[in-house]
């Protein structure tokens, strides 16, 4: 069967890539030839808009300094400085897509796909990562294949997230379009706990809580992606893993208070300058290759994060670890994830709580039981729905 993937967008996102890269993996391990959605819906700006985003990125880069922003390329189009500046920070992880990921751009304009590439796809499977989350995907009817309507084919929701336990980003009348698209699905399964209430009490539909496609691999299939670079260092186990996203001086003090009561070298890995990027890509505004990350937690004696990937690859290589709870970001995602193999325990919302708790063993038996029940269950849907 032909099957085509749709997520996030893919970009410079580790878990983003990963879950991504595992999903395609598993399907083509069930004999399966899948292909995955690289750019999502990009709708075309209409001319009445443009004043708008004009004086939208004007504030944003004369008022706050971000240089990604250049107001005069919605009156001339051909001054595009974020997508030059986007190719410039991604040279590692678009290599890792070229290489590891087969991809096909399904909209290429608007959003509406072309037919005639529609007619080669047998089932299209929509998951994971936040996909159904308004905020972080403009275009939602396109990730409950609108598109598809109509047409005979599979539809099947492979642990599709909202990200967080409430529609509230959802208007009435996205609701209702989305809730008539998703009755219209063969197989939905999702990714958090509270999801699966969600899709009862406002989608009219049944939903399988089932595990994020990177949990359905081992640590050693992620190591074979690592870079030759990355593969060759020593698993020494004297490096702290610090993955954060939204960094502060608070959080960066008690990292180095940890890092240096273990004499231990702390890995970031995310860029200095991730969210205002300057005129020209520089070594700090690079993202790290996907195997240096990869690595990362391999080489690690303990794992801060306030990332849902992050804590996941935690687990993954049994690392002890300590999760920074992020509201903004969904924390509902953290812990339905952490509820699932027992260890809520890990979650804090200070800091300070991180020292001790790195000292507190995890029962890594129980989690690899939950792990393997877990697979099984991903598999056994995987195989029915299509």
């Amino acid at each position: 069967m032909k099957i085509c993937i749709l997520t996030q967008p893919l970009h410079t996102n580790y878990g983003g890539l990963l879950q991504a890269w595992a999903l395609q993996t598993v399907l083509k391990r069930l004999g399966h030839e899948a292909v995955t959605d690289r750019d999502g819906v990009t709708p075309v700006i209409p001319p009445y808009a443009r004043p708008f985003h004009f004086g939208y990125h004007l504030l944003r880069r004369h008022l706050l300094g971000d240089k990604r922003y250049n107001p005069f390329r919605y009156l001339f189009t051909s001054l595009n400085n974020e997508e030059q500046l986007q190719r410039e920070i991604a040279v590692h992880t678009d290599a890792f897509i070229a290489a590891h990921i087969d991809t096909v751009s399904l909209f290429p304009c608007g959003t509406r796909p072309d037919p005639a590439l529609l007619e080669q796809f047998d089932a299209f499977v929509v998951g994971s990562d936040q996909v159904w989350r308004p905020e972080y995907n403009k275009h939602q009817p396109a990730t409950f294949l609108d598109f598809a309507s109509g047409r005979r084919v599979r539809r099947i929701a492979y642990a599709a997230s909202f990200g967080v336990d409430h529609i509230n980003e959802y208007t009435p009348s996205q609701l209702r379009t989305c809730a008539a698209l998703l009755q219209q699905f063969d197989a939905v399964s999702v990714r958090e706990a509270g999801a699966v209430a969600l899709c009862r009490e406002h989608f009219g539909t049944e939903a399988l809580q089932l595990p994020d496609p990177t949990l359905l691999l081992d640590a050693a299939d992620y190591l074979t992606l690592a870079t030759l670079a990355a593969a060759e260092k020593t698993a020494a186990g004297d490096k702290l893993m610090c993955y954060i996203l939204d960094k502060s001086p608070a959080k960066a003090a008690v990292a180095d208070a940890i890092a240096q009561a273990h004499q231990l070298e702390i890995l970031r890995l995310m860029p200095a300058e991730h969210r205002v990027y300057k005129m020209t890509g520089s070594e700090g505004n690079i993202f790290a290759p996907v195997g240096d990350w990869i690595a990362g937690f391999r080489d690690a004696r303990y794992v801060i994060t306030d990332s849902f990937h992050g804590t996941v690859f935690a687990l993954l290589f049994r690392k002890p670890f300590v999760t920074l709870v992020n509201e903004r970001r969904g924390a509902s995602r953290f812990h339905s994830l952490l509820q699932l193999f027992d260890l809520e325990s890990r979650i804090i919302t200070d800091m300070d709580e991180a020292a001790g708790l790195l000292e507190v063993p995890v029962d890594w038996d129980n989690v690899s039981r939950i792990l393997q029940t877990e697979r099984e269950r991903a598999l056994q849907f995987l195989t029915s729905a299509l």
